[in-house]
């Protein structure tokens, strides 16, 4: 809802396709309650509660918060529900008293923000609220899994990640889509540096000369040609 409030149809899709993955992962509901947390009405209250607890200025520093509002380029549009979506994660843990919070090592500013929301209610209400520790992943390939695109993170709002329903086709042909098109911005930035570069040069001169030699090289450089005084003293060392 934080971000697909526009999008009602593809929000209860979520939450089926969702349900799946978790009986595909191997949750057993006989052994763990599958709900969903827009019926569970408390969970909304404890986070208007914690919202009394955590300054705005604080929100704007976590790291992760900053990052997902730079990834779905919210700048200054940011929907509130999203800014505060680490009050809400903080009441989806305590609510259950939950003493362990798997997670990747992207979400470690949100624990902490839970643990911090955990002091201040204890302090002031006394001991009540459980205050979870992290498990990581011992796999260090798995604390922060890339997306197919290149970027830092794989996210399913990002469309950049491996979908458990994804054929083995259908995930090689996405992973090899995104590569071309990684490949291409990065020919495209390549480009765009190399002006930048050889234009910082030339201007430096005001001979034609020097321009020109200038030129010759950025040319061979770029293009992997070694200069003549390089192959001079290779062949001097060679020899």
């Amino acid at each position: 809802l934080t971000d697909n409030i526009d999008n009602p149809e593809k929000v209860r899709q979520n939450v089926i396709e969702v349900a799946l993955d978790y009986l595909a992962c191997g949750l057993d509901p006989a052994k763990s309650t599958i709900f969903i947390q827009s019926q569970i009405p408390e969970l909304c209250e404890l986070s208007f509660y914690y919202m009394d607890l955590v300054t705005v200025s604080r929100l704007q520093r976590n790291p992760t918060v900053k990052t997902e509002i730079q990834m779905r380029n919210f700048e200054t549009s940011i929907p509130v529900g999203f800014f505060t979506y680490p009050i809400s994660q903080a009441a989806d843990i305590t609510a259950f008293k939950a003493t362990t919070v798997p997670v990747g090592e992207d979400q470690l500013p949100m624990i902490e923000q839970t643990r911090e929301i955990v002091h201040k209610f204890n302090t002031v209400y006394g001991e009540t609220l459980v205050e979870p520790d992290v498990l990581l992943p011992e796999n260090q390939a798995c604390l922060r899994l890339p997306g197919v695109d290149g970027k830092a993170k794989m996210s399913k709002s990002l469309g950049n990640c491996i979908e458990l329903s994804d054929s083995a086709d259908y995930v090689s042909n996405k992973i090899i889509r995104k590569m071309k098109e990684y490949k291409r911005k990065f020919r495209e930035r390549d480009e765009v540096t190399k002006m930048k570069i050889s234009n910082s040069l030339r201007n430096r001169t005001k001979s034609a000369t020097h321009r020109q030699a200038i030129s010759q090289g950025l040319k061979n450089y770029w293009e992997g040609v070694p200069s003549q005084n390089n192959a001079k003293e290779n062949s001097q060392n060679n020899g």
